[in-house]
């Protein structure tokens, strides 16, 4: 009796059909001319030792913009490495300063907008990413606040 050779369908091989390469996205003219003209005024970008907390302290000489995805994740990399160094409080002072920027009222609760983002679904994509930031910005807030206050009635 013979083996079933390499190619027959007891070979235990498969094959699978050949994924197509992923192609990034294009930037559309006007795009990259104002990237070329904001890299022309403001040089490139050098990052100092400190520099989540240079751009996000209140005198900082650049103003952060919530439309622009760079400065809203600057933002919140800087609230989750002072969250995750134990610096409540000046994890505190930097989500004040976030909902500042992203315009987020007092009277919305971590549950109202998680309600709302999935009830809502995807209206956009970026408005989905912004509301996903300020989010998480909410719930490290509830977070930091829980801790402030198991240590207050630890002592």
């Amino acid at each position: 009796m013979s083996s079933p050779g390499p190619n027959t369908a007891n070979s235990g091989s498969c094959t699978a059909p050949k994924k197509s390469k992923k192609v990034r996205k294009g930037q559309t003219d006007e795009e990259f001319l104002a990237q070329k003209t904001q890299f022309f005024k403001d040089g490139p970008f050098i990052n100092s030792e400190d520099w989540l907390y240079d751009a996000t302290t209140e005198n900082s000489q650049k103003e952060l913009n919530e439309k622009q995805k760079a400065d809203r994740v600057i933002m919140l990399h800087a609230v989750e490495r002072e969250y995750y160094s134990r610096n409540y409080l000046r994890c505190l002072e930097l989500i004040h300063r976030a909902e500042v920027l992203f315009d987020v009222s007092d009277e919305e609760t971590t549950e109202h907008l998680e309600h709302e983002y999935q009830s809502a679904g995807i209206v956009t994509k970026k408005s989905a990413k912004i509301e996903k930031h300020i989010l998480e910005l909410l719930q490290i807030k509830e977070k930091c606040l829980k801790r402030l206050a198991e240590a207050e009635a630890s002592e």
